[in-house]
């Protein structure tokens, strides 16, 4: 089959760069880093998780996993994913799903699936497409055509570009597979769903600008920053426990801000 294959796809959400300096690499992944910023960083964003921040959780998993400011470490990456993900935060969920379906120690195909299918209720293409795989392919559990369909379809009306391009990569030899995907492959032809004006290529003259993105201490610092006038996700109330912030307020959720965190932090994955 041409296009990304499951295996494929699980295997890229975990290729993690080798680097050791405190700025993203070429491809705006977090880099390992041991240098006395780097451990600054991750013991501020291990205060604001005591406080009760799942951004702050969210992107302490983050610093566990690739190596930042301590030891790589996919067992506490792991566990402050989940955290994360019980506030709702949609790319937690994501990524604690994804690294269930690793194989390994933690491999848990049931709970992978739980998170991916929370992640996609909350709007994250790449679970959607990493769903409909899963299902049309059968490997982790059992092959549900329908299931896939939907959620390939899903997918596809989040604007997901990697199932766009999957089904326009299915040749003759897969057109039974498009017959049984049938919601999904009329979605891909509506004209609302293919490139944008921003992906066209430009033509005749342009002028070419560089455009440098800003290294990790401005996105730390901007994002402590803000944590700072947010009140945590869960305040003590009388007796019982009161959510102190709606999706809007979360770092994670909406909006120009959190679409810059969630684009930078979900490269590689």
């Amino acid at each position: 089959m041409k296009g990304f294959t499951l295996a494929t796809i699980i295997t890229i959400a975990f290729l993690i760069p080798q680097q050791s300096n405190a700025s993203p690499d070429k491809n705006g992944l977090v880099p390992e880093c041991q240098q006395a910023e780097c451990i600054k960083y991750f013991q501020q964003y291990r205060m604001y998780t005591r406080r009760g921040y799942s951004d702050a959780m969210y992107t302490l998993a983050e610093l566990y996993y690739r190596g930042y400011g301590t030891e790589k470490n996919l067992s506490s990456a792991l566990k402050w994913y989940r955290k994360a993900a019980k506030f709702d935060n949609a790319d937690a969920q994501y990524k604690a799903g994804v690294l269930y379906l690793r194989e390994g120690e933690y491999q848990d195909i049931e709970r992978g699936l739980k998170y991916l299918r929370s992640a996609d209720r909350n709007g994250v293409a790449e679970a959607s497409h990493l769903l409909g795989l899963i299902y049309l392919e059968g490997q982790l559990t059992e092959q549900d055509l329908k299931l896939a369909d939907e959620y390939f379809s899903h997918a596809v009306k989040l604007g997901h570009r990697d199932t766009i391009n999957f089904f326009s990569q299915l040749d003759s030899e897969q057109s039974n597979q498009k017959q049984q995907l049938k919601l999904a492959a009329t979605l891909v032809k509506d004209p609302a769903y293919l490139a944008s004006d921003t992906d066209a290529k430009p033509e005749g003259e342009m002028e070419t600008i560089t455009i440098t993105g800003p290294d990790l201490s401005e996105i730390f610092d901007y994002q402590l920053a803000q944590l700072d006038l947010m009140s945590p996700d869960a305040v003590k109330g009388t007796g019982t426990n009161i959510p102190g912030r709606t999706c809007d307020e979360m770092i994670a959720c909406g909006h120009v801000d959190r679409d810059r965190y969630r684009e930078f932090f979900m490269s590689g994955w």
